[in-house]
């Protein structure tokens, strides 16, 4: 991104006019692992699992663009170089179980439980009152029953038709789900005041 130009006028101070045009890189990384046990006790009965486990790391970086141009950069002692503007770093955890019964024929029903968690664990940030001091900064409030930062439980239920056996399966089902926040939306939240209640949200 490149911020070329003032988005809008200055409110603190309305008379002044500095602004620094920089450029934006953010950058998003993420590995991780996921297992799909399945295992068939009998032939009405089948249990599956999956355990997934991912790690995301955020980078957010800025540079000045030109020595004339982004002067107020280069005068602070940053040149045209990148410097980090903000680091983020979390884990996410699912364990889920569910079970198939085969109740007649080709119909199944089946139940479930998911347990999702998110665990925040680095949140740096160069504060913009003090440019100089790039250390830890806003770490989200610890809200979790089991592990990490923030989780919960999900079930699921749903009744499966075998339309055609081994071919073509009909599922209706009914679940719920939390999304955590991305490291991204928590990018602007540097410190307790800038946080306008950022949570996860549950879909159904």
């Amino acid at each position: 991104n490149n911020h070329l130009f003032e988005k809008e006028p200055p409110s603190a101070i309305p008379q002044d006019s500095r602004y620094s045009p920089f450029r934006d890189y953010k950058t998003y990384m993420s590995y991780g692992v996921n297992v799909y046990p399945s295992y068939r006790f009998a032939e009405w009965n089948r249990l599956s699992m999956a355990i997934t486990w991912r790690e995301d790391q955020f980078t957010h970086q800025q540079s000045g663009i030109s020595y004339i141009q982004s002067w107020p950069l280069v005068s602070a002692g940053y040149g045209l170089d990148k410097y980090k503007v903000v680091h983020l770093k979390a884990s996410f955890l699912t364990v889920a179980i569910e079970d198939e019964i085969n109740i007649k024929n080709r119909l199944l029903i089946s139940f479930g439980v998911s347990y999702d968690a998110q665990d925040f664990s680095k949140f740096k940030s160069r504060y913009a009152n003090y440019p100089d001091f790039y250390g830890q900064a806003y770490i989200v409030r610890d809200n979790s029953t089991i592990w990490g930062t923030r989780d919960s439980f999900n079930p699921v239920a749903g009744i499966v038709v075998e339309a055609v056996p081994d071919l073509l399966r009909l599922k209706l089902a009914g679940s719920m789900k939390t999304r955590f926040p991305t490291l991204g939306e928590y990018d602007k939240v540097i410190a307790p005041w800038y946080d306008r209640g950022l949570k996860p949200e549950r879909s159904y």
